[in-house]
């Protein structure tokens, strides 16, 4: 309110849902959507669930897409003139041991292995421990990381054995142990490789051409960084923030590509990596639905 001049600027206005509006919108002129958060969701969301308190769907996109225009100016990525994308799905699938323990986890909520046990207090640690499972790994009560599983590994080891061995590739993942694998399956083809996380951060010597395989924690190495001396890019895992992911998208396709990119996705099939990606994919139209809507 004291500000002579406001200027909001974003390369993600909505990096996940329509509510992220808000609070910007708010800060640049609270007249455009009010102060009223509560009034805000009754306006545009549609709310359910558990004590009906969940937002289960978006509603007067139309409007909420004319509020925001009249407040800022959009311009589309075709702008940068960026090279063209290719995106692919390898699967695989979960051998019979692992696929056990994920279908007991994924329906009784617990499973017990010979390490340890593993349970699940509520919904948001069952998915975090699923995907887990999808990547290799386990994490038990007592903090023990358990090795359980290499589909995921072994199909990395085919894509960098398909690649041409002198390109850089650039490999996402969401995990620490992921990390680990991804390491190891670039020394098991040759390849020398560097990371990007909370712990080590080797992203001067990728682009100065030491190692030709970063394994880039997404959570670290999402945003803000120029990774386009690679045009090759692996999602190992990968989470639910749309934000996260269209940012690293753009750490690789951004000013400076030169070359097409291509980005090939990791899944085991039949598994929560099919629905988060699935979920990504359906933000993402909401979130295209309201920015770009045309009128008639």
């Amino acid at each position: 309110d004291y500000s002579t001049y406001r200027l909001g600027l974003t390369g993600t206005f909505i990096p996940n849902n329509p509510t992220d509006v808000f609070s910007q919108c708010k800060a640049l002129d609270s007249s455009v959507l009010g102060n009223s958060f509560f009034r805000f969701k009754n306006q545009y969301c549609e709310m359910g669930g558990f004590a009906g308190k969940e937002i289960v769907n978006y509603k007067n996109q139309e409007e909420l897409h004319d509020k925001i225009e009249s407040l800022g100016i959009q311009i589309s990525s075709d702008v940068l003139d960026l090279p063209e994308e290719v995106h692919s799905y390898r699967k695989c699938e979960l051998n019979k041991d692992t696929k056990r323990t994920y279908d007991e986890l994924s329906n009784e909520f617990y499973s017990e292995i010979d390490q340890g046990e593993i349970t699940v207090a509520n919904a948001m640690v069952k998915l975090l421990k699923l995907q887990q499972l999808t990547s290799g790994h386990l994490k038990t009560d007592n903090d023990d990381v358990i090795d359980y599983g290499y589909e995921k590994y072994n199909l990395l080891v085919e894509m960098f054995q398909e690649i041409p061995k002198d390109e850089p590739v650039v490999v996402f993942a969401r995990f620490i142990r992921d990390l680990k694998n991804i390491r190891q399956a670039a020394e098991k083809t040759g390849r020398s490789s560097c990371e990007m996380s909370g712990r080590s951060n080797d992203l001067q010597d990728f682009k100065n051409g030491d190692y030709n395989v970063m394994a880039t924690q997404i959570q670290s190495g999402g945003e803000g960084i120029d990774l386009s001396r690679a045009c090759y890019c692996i999602y190992y895992s990968i989470g639910h923030s749309l934000g996260q992911y269209q940012q690293s998208l753009r750490r690789v396709n951004r000013p400076g590509q030169t070359r097409p990119v291509f980005y090939y996705y990791l899944i085991a099939k039949d598994t929560v990596d099919e629905r988060g990606y699935s979920a990504l994919r359906n933000k993402q139209d909401v979130v295209e639905y309201i920015m770009n809507m045309q009128k008639e």
